[in-house]
């Protein structure tokens, strides 16, 4: 049972109040979620709003069969997927401008910090899909096994396997890099 959920009901039986308390108890993970896909606060914050829309005009299809926050991240996964589909491919950018407001880390430490983030980034964006998902999910929606393979529609073990596979992967591009 989730933070805010109700034992006996869906929120399709309960008040929007009650919903909005869902959302509230579910808005950073989702959020975190989003950010994964878009490395973008704004886009990511558009997709969050689109995905909770969906959530509220879904709810009379919502049949109970799983818990509220494993419909909702479908429904987050989903959103995010059409977004990737309709973004046409582009190049990174990197900022000309680097803020420094402490005298922590020289800036080229930082750059080639900034740098390596977005090598990362970017071998996650060259995984399969339901590798990407996985490992998104896994590593920074901090969902079980179990949760990914509800939220994806298979078993536990085809969750387990995709993050296995999607790390090795990882490794191998990261690898290609060097």
């Amino acid at each position: 049972m989730e933070e805010g959920e109700k034992p006996g009901s869906t929120p399709s039986t309960i008040g929007g109040e009650a919903f909005e308390s869902l959302l509230r108890a579910h808005r950073s993970r989702i959020r975190g979620v989003c950010l994964r896909y878009t490395d973008n606060a704004a886009d990511a914050e558009d997709l969050v709003q689109e995905a909770f829309l969906r959530a509220y005009r879904g709810l009379p299809t919502f049949r109970g069969e799983s818990r509220f926050s494993t419909w909702l991240y479908r429904i987050t996964v989903n959103v995010c997927l059409n977004w990737i589909a309709s973004r046409t491919p582009r190049a990174e950018a990197i900022s000309d401008e680097l803020e420094i407001e402490d005298p922590g880390p020289s800036p080229s430490t930082q750059l080639e910090d900034h740098q390596a983030a977005a090598g990362v980034r970017r071998a996650v964006a060259r995984l399969p899909e339901r590798q990407r998902m996985t490992l998104v999910l896994r590593m920074y929606g901090d969902l079980s096994h179990r949760e990914i393979s509800e939220i994806m529609g298979g078993s536990v073990g085809t969750a387990k396997a995709n993050l296995f596979f999607a790390l090795k992967n990882l490794k191998k591009i990261l690898g290609e890099r060097r």
